[in-house]
């Protein structure tokens, strides 16, 4: 941060000087002063602070707002962007354990997020009950009730072509994969299934499949050649000429089966004495897993390019190697994207890389997967694209440190993240030959939805992808929300180019800013994280997933944490 003159610097939200007023100061770095209170250090990706001070005088260097209140009366800040503030204009709630509640500890939950680009349809996920209907014909004599569950086509008996037409959500289908339409159904006359494209509307529908009466499925495969499966629009069901009713009980997009069994599973052990001292149990409680694939925690030997315990690790790998298991090391903390910090994984990667090249073949690790979350660094959340580009900046040099294969581990929601020169998994591809995706939810049509767009990039970037889910326990959550109010004990202050979220120890109106009031408390189940209390649901969930998944060839995989 450039630094500013005081003079200059100081921003007024009142007119005139306040007897008691509070200076409210971002500077670029720590305080010598002891008498001056730190409300908040946030950390950039070049290692530098910054840190939110309040004072009742001017501090050099640092850009300040003057509040209208005394210093006492502020009870704890955060740094946010002008960006954050924005989207948190309408409302928000804070986000944590109970235990742990607080203004700067707590996640900020937008009441409106920003809507993502419209994605495609998710592949195995209910569509009969979120389609949009609109009927068709000139003899009005085909109605469809979507107020009953499952909905309902009701036919008059008539001589010209009536029915429905029921509008997908979504940008079509995901590319690359024959996709099948799944139609469980009830009939009392024979239906017809068809589906329209771009290039066909809704007038020409192309025919899928006859619904024969009585209880029936079908799953007619979409063609791959004369129509667009991207640009899927709608679904057609066409009535007979007599009177005839079809209840629509399922409707889904199902993928085209290849031949051959889903992937094994994949588990992590992260402490290094589980294959130290206990590798027999952990070789079996893979196995019992149907896991072939294992991420273990490797240490480095500080300053020198090698990992503890060789001869011990070579063993356990050829061991492992000899029950069809590969193992990879796992290494990564949110400091390896800071400038001063990056040196210590490239060494790490080289030790690795050095291990594997006197390792005897059936001794050598399978890669090297980096699980370096840089959005838990304090200070992610001001500038993200600049904590991306200092992510995409590591993990380009541990690419560069060695041949061995690397996987990085991401979250769920990065399939929108970006910088400025794109989004940053296409960035990212060019440096790991695979991803696991932390996709930690319990909802199965949450799953599918989140783990699509990663199954897409694995084909369009050729690379693998693991979904790893969460099987241990999860803290239930407390969110406090929050509502703009004439009053309130929060409030989003602009300060230079960031903006402050500061708490009071009251109610109170503050001129010039945007005040919020408490609006209520919920909670959120740690249950729709992790899959801890629902072990059975879990196990019985798995191979569906993996049988959807296996329709992508890049799908490695899933991955079970904590189980």
């Amino acid at each position: 941060m450039t630094p500013h003159k005081p003079a200059l610097a100081l921003l007024l939200l009142t007119v005139g000087s306040q007897a008691c007023a509070a200076a409210l100061a971002l500077c670029p770095e720590r305080p010598a002063d002891a008498d001056v209170r730190v409300l908040e250090s946030a950390q950039t990706p070049d290692g530098r602070w910054r840190t939110l001070r309040v004072s009742d005088r001017p501090m050099e260097n640092c850009v300040a707002v003057e509040l209208a209140l005394a210093p006492a009366r502020i009870v704890a800040a955060r740094i946010i962007s002008r960006e954050q503030a924005r989207i948190l204009a309408a409302g928000f709630a804070l986000q944590a354990p109970a235990a742990r509640m607080g203004l700067t500890s707590a996640e900020l939950v937008p009441v409106d997020a920003p809507p993502d680009a419209a994605p495609p349809v998710t592949v195995g996920v209910e569509l009969a009950e979120t389609l949009s209907a609109t009927t068709f014909g000139r003899e009005e004599r085909a109605t469809f009730d979507t107020a009953r569950r499952p909905p309902t086509l009701r036919c008059g008996k008539g001589r010209h072509p009536a029915g429905v037409v029921l509008r997908v959500a979504g940008r079509g289908l995901p590319p690359g994969i024959a996709l099948a339409a799944a139609l469980r159904y009830r009939a009392t006359g024979t239906f017809l299934l068809g589906a329209t494209d771009r290039p066909r509307a809704d007038a020409n529908p192309l025919p899928l499949a006859a619904l024969a009466p009585d209880h029936g499925s079908v799953r007619p495969a979409l063609p791959q050649a004369g129509f667009e499966q991207e640009s899927l629009q709608s679904f057609t069901l066409a009535c007979p000429g007599q009177a005839a009713e079809l209840v629509v009980d399922s409707l889904r997009i199902t993928p085209q089966q290849p031949d051959g069994p889903a992937p094994p599973r994949a588990l992590w052990s992260w402490q290094a004495s589980a294959w130290l001292t206990q590798s027999a149990a952990l070789l079996d409680k893979l196995k019992n897993s149907g896991a072939d694939t294992v991420f273990i925690t490797v240490p480095v030997v500080q300053g020198k390019a090698a990992v503890v315990q060789p001869r011990r690790l070579a063993r356990f790998v050829a061991g492992a190697g000899a029950r069809g298991i590969r193992v990879w090391a796992v290494a990564g903390d949110p400091g390896a994207v800071l400038e001063g910090e990056r040196g210590k994984f490239v060494a790490m990667a080289r030790a690795y890389q050095r291990y594997n090249a006197a390792a005897p073949e059936a001794a050598r690790l399978a890669g090297v997967q980096f699980d370096i979350e840089p959005y838990l660094n304090h200070g992610y959340a001001i500038d993200p694209a600049a904590w991306h580009e200092a992510y995409l900046a590591t993990m380009a040099l541990l690419r560069q440190a060695t041949t061995m294969r690397i996987d990085a581990a991401v979250p769920f929601w990065w399939n929108t993240a970006a910088t400025a020169d794109g989004p940053l998994l296409a960035r990212l591809a060019a440096s790991v030959d695979s991803l696991t995706v932390m996709n930690y939810r319990t909802d199965p049509a949450q799953i599918k939805r989140s783990a699509q767009p990663f199954l897409e990039w694995s084909l369009r970037h050729k690379r693998g992808v693991r979904i790893a889910l969460e099987a241990g326990p999860i803290d239930d959550e407390t969110l406090r929300h929050y509502r703009p109010a004439a009053r309130g004990t929060l409030a989003i202050v602009a300060l230079g180019d960031q903006a402050v979220l500061v708490e009071f120890d009251g109610a109170r109106a503050l001129p010039g800013a945007s005040s919020f009031g408490f609006s209520h408390q919920t909670m959120s189940d740690g249950g729709r994280v992790g899959f801890a209390e629902k072990r059975a649901a879990l196990l019985r969930l798995l191979p569906e997933l993996e049988s959807l998944w296996r329709a992508w060839p890049g799908f490695s995989g899933v991955a079970l944490h904590e189980f």
